[in-house]
């Protein structure tokens, strides 16, 4: 089957995936995403402790030109009376944060939470922490575009879309808004504003 124009053996990323410590078994499905072109999502059913995304994307990453959007964690995988996985029974990603390496953070400041409502939109994921990485959330480069765009026009500012992968979170995309639009305010300005911030000086 082709996923974003590129051939995919899903066997081969399978036979991969249990490869990694950790995984006892493992299926992989094409699932529809948010903008309803189709992306992988891989099944896992850990050995003992959980494999972390970190090592199960960055395995596959050095073998394949497309790897599972999506990582969900079962206790065990649904089976047939033959033993095999019942990939009927797989069932769908839910719309809510996935298991990933880092804790979640909510927005601390409006920006922050004005992006991650758009990151929440896109990616059809609710909630999303600040220190979410884009790619472990599914991202893409079409969602990727999407993303940009909205915030460019929420934020009037011009922001190319490799600013999503140089700073792949919300906490590091609001940063770069910030310096941005501080870069088109006058040095006055600017002068003013670090004046306010400085030890010693009251609001």
């Amino acid at each position: 089957m082709k996923i974003r124009s590129q051939l995919v053996e899903f066997t081969a990323v399978e036979d991969a995936l249990r490869g990694v410590q950790g995984v006892r078994n493992a299926a992989v499905v094409a699932r529809p995403g948010p903008s309803g072109d189709l992306r992988l999502v891989a099944y896992i059913e850990p050995d003992g402790e959980q494999p972390s995304l970190t090592v199960l994307s960055g395995q596959l990453k050095r073998r394949f030109p497309v790897v599972p959007a999506q990582y969900i964690f079962l206790e065990s995988l649904p089976t047939t009376a033959t033993d095999k996985v019942n990939r009927r029974l797989l069932p769908e990603p839910a719309g809510h944060r996935p298991q990933l390496d880092v804790a979640y953070l909510a927005p601390r400041t409006p920006l922050e939470s004005m992006v991650a409502r758009i990151w929440a939109d896109v990616l059809g994921i609710d909630p999303v922490g600040i220190h979410d990485n884009f790619l472990d959330l599914g991202g893409d480069s079409l969602l990727a575009s999407q993303v940009i765009t909205r915030v460019m026009d929420s934020t009037s500012t011009a922001l190319p879309i490799a600013t999503l992968y140089a700073a792949p979170t919300i906490a590091e995309m609001a940063l770069s808004i910030t310096r941005q639009k501080l870069q088109m305010l006058p040095a006055s300005d600017i002068e003013k504003i670090l004046a306010n911030i400085e030890p010693g000086n009251k609001p």
